[in-house]
């Protein structure tokens, strides 16, 4: 399944987000599945090192395709929210991640007796 993770705002941060990012798109791909991250931007990278500098950055094993919206990172709150929303669902298309028909959701269930990640496929009512 392909899986797509998403910041809201920068990818290149030190912080526990983009760390939990970074080892559940790790643990998606030892699963089997094809995560990318989808992020606003990233800063002091040059755009064809973001993607190994991220897997040596969080100490990954394996390196997790990245894309971002733009290079250097700033603005608004409202210019942020005009960029996901003009060129965010361009990225994803691009991307190859919003393929999904509106009936159909995809949910995460933690088993907590087997202490794995099992995945569900439900059907959601149209509106």
């Amino acid at each position: 399944m392909r899986i797509a993770l998403i910041r809201r705002v920068s990818i290149t941060g030190f912080d526990g987000v983009n760390k939990f990012i970074a080892l559940l798109a790790e643990g998606f791909a030892r699963l089997g599945h094809e995560p990318v991250i989808i992020s606003l931007c990233h800063e002091g990278v040059e755009d064809r090192e973001l993607t190994r500098w991220f897997k040596e950055a969080h100490g990954l094993d394996l390196e997790i395709p990245i894309h971002t919206l733009r290079h250097g990172c700033g603005g608004s709150w409202l210019s942020i929210a005009w960029n996901w929303c003009w060129k965010g669902s361009k990225l994803l298309r691009k991307a190859g991640e919003d393929k999904s028909c509106p009936e159909e959701r995809r949910v995460f269930n933690t088993n907590d007796t087997e202490h794995s990640l099992a995945l569900q496929e439900t059907k959601v009512a149209p509106r």
